[in-house]
């Protein structure tokens, strides 16, 4: 029963003892199961022989197929095609103890679709003495077809929001929803495409292309061959304003072409883009007349200040009340300059064109001017203490502006007693600029939230503000590659700007 190329008369390969199994009997199965695949196996889940039919059905196994195989050994193949899951290494074992089991206890009929190809397979496992296993295998895909109701698949098929057209491999149309035609070709006069029309995708588009804008995606589609698919999903458009996501799928059984209405997305997206143009425009014409406004303020701010400063000089000795009214002028003037320079600094930021220009600025000496200038114009003790020579590339304007809000943010929310320090010190890899108080302190569950725009922390009460100068100061630093952060306790809050040593550019 057995030639010498390891192969017995009746046809199983790889079965080399032909006491192994009762030949009569398998010589009966074999008869019975001409056009199936075969395989045995022994009483440890290795493979003893199959028959010529079994790397057809499962080629993937024909890299590892020998007599002696362990079971799992050509399971692992067809587990890694059939679920995604198990080509992980992680997932695999429980996968192929899975199998094994059923390897082991299902006899059948157990019937399931192959992932590569499409095809349904039926199987079966006859015990045989000792433990051993015969599983044959047979090709029930032809069956399913004739099965499947199709005027009550294509009645159910209607109900779907999505249009769906399948061409079997002999390119005959052999499902199409009526929502798919319906709602494509909607009151255009076309002829509709009849279930079982020769043809295959071709023909059917071709039916339906007066219902089609023509376009490049059109066209496109109408040009495919019969047996061509689209590589990539492309979009469509009706006469009447439809527009469709076009995906199609081939596999050894039929080609299924998937239609999505995606009109109101569309349309979203065309309202959301004309929304941004009108955005841009907007904010260039904001952009314009904030410099315009700026042009004309700056130089009246300009002559109230000096004014108010000549005035304080003349001022005679012993008329306080004189010199108050004339440094409050002074002041409303600077906080106007001040607000003016906050909304062209967040503009600036705004302008991809325009960004930050850097240059060697000592911060050193900017601090200390700084501290200075505002101490004599809030009447506050703010005062620099730091290293000295601290250099940086940046855009000394910018951050004039950033730590000036910070200062400004101490001394508006604390008492006229209260001291603002700042400080200058240099750090592995940065430079570190501190701006603290010893204030009532911030609420914590206010922290987090001290740089979102708007943002008002509940113990400013009623003084005035509109909560952008926090995020002024951190987009500013952040173009500077650097970060600021807010700490606030009993006593007092700190800010803590940190920036990089170098040009982060």
């Amino acid at each position: 029963m057995v030639d010498g190329a390891g192969t017995t008369a009746d046809g199983i390969v790889g079965l080399t003892d032909p006491a192994i199994v009762d030949q009569g009997l398998l010589a009966a199965l074999l008869a019975a199961h001409v056009d199936e695949a075969v395989c045995l196996y022994d009483a440890d889940d290795r493979v003893v022989g199959w028959n010529a039919n079994y790397p057809t059905f499962f080629p993937e196994v024909r890299a590892v197929l020998r007599p002696g195989v362990p079971f799992t050994d050509t399971v692992r193949p067809l587990l890694e095609q059939q679920f995604p899951e198990a080509r992980d290494p992680a997932n695999l074992p429980r996968f192929l103890a899975a199998a094994t089991e059923r390897h082991r206890s299902v006899t059948g009929p157990m019937t399931y679709q192959l992932a590569v190809g499409g095809r349904w397979v039926e199987m079966r496992m006859f015990p045989l003495p000792g433990g051993k296993r015969l599983k044959i295998w047979r090709d029930v895909t032809r069956h399913r077809l004739d099965a499947i109701d199709l005027p009550l698949l294509n009645d159910a098929m209607s109900t779907l929001q999505i249009g769906i057209a399948v061409f079997d491999r002999q390119h005959r149309l052999a499902l199409m929803n009526s929502q798919f035609f319906g709602e494509l070709v909607g009151g255009y006069r076309v002829d509709p495409p009849q279930i079982g029309q020769p043809g295959g995708r071709p023909a059917t588009i071709a039916q339906i292309r007066p219902a089609l804008v023509d376009d490049e995606a059109a066209r496109h589609l109408a040009a495919l061959g019969i047996d061509e698919v689209l590589a990539e999903p492309l979009v469509v458009e009706t006469v009447h304003g439809r527009s469709y996501r076009v995906q199609e799928t081939i596999s050894a059984a039929s080609l299924a072409s998937i239609w999505v209405d995606i009109t109101e997305r569309r349309q979203l997206e065309r309202s959301l883009t004309e929304a941004l143009a009108t955005e841009q425009r907007l904010r260039t014409e904001q952009r314009q007349l904030l410099a315009l406004l700026a042009h004309e303020v700056r130089s009246p701010l300009a002559v109230i200040s000096t004014s108010a400063q000549a005035m304080q000089r003349t001022v005679p000795k012993g008329d306080e009340p004189m010199r108050e009214r004339v440094a409050k002028i002074d002041r409303a003037g600077r906080r106007l300059r001040d607000l003016i320079d906050s909304c062209l600094a967040e503009d600036r930021l705004d302008a991809p064109d325009l960004g930050i220009e850097r240059r060697h600025c000592d911060l050193s000496f900017l601090l200390g001017d700084l501290c200075d200038e505002l101490a004599a114009a809030r009447g506050r003790d703010i005062a620099f203490a730091g290293e000295e020579d601290v250099g940086v590339t940046a855009d000394a304007g910018l951050l004039r502006i950033a730590i000036s809000n910070l200062i400004e943010n101490a001394v508006k929310y604390t008492g006229s007693d209260v001291p603002v320090r700042v400080g200058l010190q240099r750090e592995a890899g940065g430079i570190t600029i501190t701006v603290s108080d010893r204030g009532p302190g911030i609420s914590p569950a206010d922290v987090p939230r001290l740089f979102d725009k708007y943002f008002r922390a509940a113990t400013t009460g009623g003084t005035a503000g509109a909560g952008l100068g926090l995020p002024i100061v951190k987009r500013i630093v952040e173009q500077h590659g650097g970060t600021v952060a807010a700490a606030s306790g009993p006593d007092g809050s700190r800010f803590t700007i940190r920036l990089p040593a170098g040009d982060p550019a």
